[in-house]
């Protein structure tokens, strides 16, 4: 489950084979991965083969469990969903989301777009 450890949030995180043996375990803090992980064959075998498991947000959404249920999708822009956060303090994807959106339309009111994904 993902804890709250001082002002440290913590995910659990899996990487899997095609036949969904567990490959390595290993944890997320802060949205920084664990050395172990981090230096595991596994590891490094998928970001060689799909170097979009370099993001992050990306990876913990694949591979973490703790961080989907954490942050569920709850928002949508032009039929991508990603996750929206309650405050100001956002994810990097729905910051991509929201500077799409103010180069489409001009509007750079985080407010409005927050009314248009959630919709």
């Amino acid at each position: 489950m993902n804890k709250k450890l001082g002002n440290h949030r913590t995910c659990r995180v899996e990487i899997t084979d095609e036949q969904g043996k567990v490959l390595v375990k290993g944890k997320c803090i802060n949205a920084v991965l664990s050395t172990d992980l981090v230096r595991s064959q596994a590891y490094l075998e998928l970001t060689e083969r799909d170097p979009s498991m370099l993001d992050i947000y990306k990876f913990m959404r694949t591979y973490s469990a703790d961080h989907r249920r954490k942050y569920p999708f709850n928002a949508a822009y032009k039929g991508e969903s990603f996750y929206l956060a309650d405050g100001r303090d956002q994810h990097s994807p729905a910051l991509q989301y929201f500077e799409r959106y103010k180069a489409e339309t001009g509007n750079d009111n985080f407010d409005e777009f927050r009314k248009v994904v959630t919709k």
